[in-house]
């Protein structure tokens, strides 16, 4: 019990600070509306983004009262996890065209990931029904 408790805390402190870095970034990119940021120390790296901490706990609150069981939850992590990587491929080639990188060169890498999430895509998604209500 112990152990699941500081993995639970560790993979959390991962969501939150991959959110707000994430976000940042892509407000950087323009592809996220400007929204207000905290910086609470002078290191490089630490920030917090009200907003977005807002939308993780709203979150958080609809997953626990739409899944009820932990059970439930495991097919809908592994659909999370496949969208994530669908998200960061689209992301990925969405930045390399703004970056005016030629599209034969985007359309060409596209082949090579798109297979790998399509494949694990299908596979979590025939299990997600089945753990939500």
């Amino acid at each position: 019990m112990l152990i699941a408790t500081i993995a639970s805390v560790i993979a959390s402190q991962a969501l939150i600070s991959g959110s707000f870095t994430l976000i940042s970034e892509a407000m950087r990119l323009n592809l996220w509306p400007k929204l207000k940021i905290n910086y609470p120390t002078e290191q490089r790296g630490q920030l917090y983004i009200p907003g977005i901490n807002l939308m993780l706990f709203v979150g958080c609150i609809s997953i626990v009262l739409i899944f009820k069981e932990s059970s439930a939850m495991e097919a809908a992590y592994g659909l999370s996890i496949t969208l994530c990587m669908l998200m960061t491929s689209c992301l990925f080639a969405f930045y390399l065209y703004t970056r005016r990188v030629k599209l034969w060169v985007i359309g060409g890498t596209w082949p090579f990931i798109s297979p790998s999430n399509s494949h694990s895509y299908s596979l979590t998604s025939r299990n997600s029904p089945t753990g939500a209500m």
